[in-house]
């Protein structure tokens, strides 16, 4: 699979740390700046089930986080697609009713959006070391993730 020129670009500029999806509400905590801040190469925000598939089809990230801000269609179906692609996601929740018992969805870690700005940077880390070792194992397990 072929890098678009401007993830190139971003990647070549300072150390690319990877390419992450960000499934989020537009309005909300703004983790795109955050992540590309720590050096994320980023696609999104993205808040529709659409165009999450959309992009799911022609990209396959390192990592995801999924906003639950972003509503139950979008952050089920980029679940589900992300799993079958075999990369790991996060979960960042405010506490907001959402169904997080789908099966999913519920083996995800989840980040309290009240912690996003101090942890995404710990978290992403965790996740995609835990997913490049599944990858190259071939075997599923849980990313170790710290709590506070």
């Amino acid at each position: 699979m072929s890098t678009s020129p401007a993830v190139a670009q971003a990647g070549a500029e300072r150390h690319f740390l990877g390419l992450v999806l960000l499934v989020e509400a537009v309005s909300d905590v703004c983790l795109d700046v955050r992540l590309r801040e720590l050096g994320y190469v980023v696609i999104g925000p993205i808040d529709t089930a659409d165009l999450v598939a959309k992009v799911l089809r022609s990209v396959i990230p390192d990592g995801a986080i999924l906003d639950t801000n972003a509503g139950k269609k979008a952050v089920t179906v980029a679940a589900y697609r992300l799993k079958g692609l075999g990369v790991p996601f996060l979960v960042v929740s405010g506490g907001e009713p959402f169904d997080l018992t789908d099966p999913v969805l519920a083996a995800a870690p989840v980040l309290p959006t009240n912690l996003v700005n101090r942890h995404v940077g710990e978290f992403m880390r965790n996740l995609l070391r835990a997913g490049h070792s599944r990858r190259r194992d071939g075997v599923e397990s849980q990313p170790r993730i710290l709590k506070e």
